[in-house]
């Protein structure tokens, strides 16, 4: 029986591209029975569209906070996803060796070869990638939307030093393992892959969350370590492995790339597998 498809479209995504959606939807077309194309029209709709979906392969078209809206839709299903990028970082396709080119990534799916993928939980909400807390959390709440659009890379630099100058993060506490850490920066990562194609660290742990703490309130020391980043050198601050963390004191941070507000200044993160399966690129197919 062949598979269900529908194909999920996020029109406000930094590179979106209404020709290049055709392109992929006709290619998409031709492989699958492509029962839907589906536009978002407010935040959080594609969690929905994802829950009420019937079909068999979901395709999320746009950026990493539209898969992460998709799979918190289907954290509980046994479908397939499979992510076309059209997001300004797109940090997941990156991570996963998906071509940000969402033609040549329609064009060689391997449905043939999924897989189960690592996600995280804070608190209700589930996380693809990372979440970030402190300084990284608030560079996100500042970004210029429209700068964001034009230029994803330049508008993060932008927010950095205005939240430099400006010293809008404070001090919060994460317990690992019992033991109480001041910082005023954390990064909870489920990948290698950070701001685009940019490495966090130079040695990954991929059986649970890696977590990246600056802990000195200095400008200079989050000058340090963000410049690190920006030479692929990964983060100077301190680097702990483990599978859950609890984080005190913040009012918002960041998911997936997103601003995300806090009801609760208390955090549990915890380390899941996923029940759905993502598909694979591969150059044979």
């Amino acid at each position: 029986m062949p598979l269900k498809a529908e194909l999920i479209v996020n029109p406000c995504s930094g590179g979106f591209n209404k020709e290049v959606i055709d392109k992929v939807y006709y290619i998409l077309k031709e492989k699958f029975t492509l029962t839907n194309i589906t536009y978002t029209n407010y935040a959080k709709h594609a969690e929905k569209l994802a829950c009420d979906s019937k079909a068999d392969i979901l395709f999320i078209a746009g950026g990493d906070g539209l898969i992460n809206e998709v799979i918190n839709g289907i954290v509980k299903k046994k479908c397939i996803i499979y992510p076309l990028a059209f997001g300004t970082a797109n940090v997941f396709c990156r991570e996963y060796n998906i071509p940000v080119d969402p033609v040549k990534a329609a064009k060689k799916i391997n449905i043939n070869d999924v897989y189960n993928i690592p996600l995280g939980k804070i608190n209700d909400r589930i996380f693809v990638k990372m979440v970030g807390f402190g300084f990284d959390a608030a560079v996100v709440n500042n970004l210029n939307y429209y700068l964001r659009k034009i230029n994803s890379k330049f508008a993060h630099i932008v927010s950095g030093i205005k939240v430099l100058v400006n010293g809008n993060f404070k001090q919060f506490d994460l317990y690992i393992k019992d033991n109480k850490i001041c910082a005023y920066s954390l990064i909870i990562s489920l990948g290698r892959k950070y701001a685009g194609n940019y490495n966090l660290v130079k040695h990954f742990f991929y059986n649970g969350f890696t977590i990246c703490v600056i802990n000195n309130p200095e400008r200079t020391a989050i000058l340090k370590n963000t410049f690190s980043i920006l030479l692929n050198k990964g983060v100077v601050g301190d680097v702990y492995l483990c599978d859950s963390i609890i984080v005190e004191g913040p009012t918002y941070c960041q998911i997936d790339g997103e601003y995300f507000g806090l009801t609760n200044s208390r955090c549990n993160v915890s380390y899941i597998k996923s029940n759905f399966f993502l598909a694979s690129y591969s150059e044979e197919n």
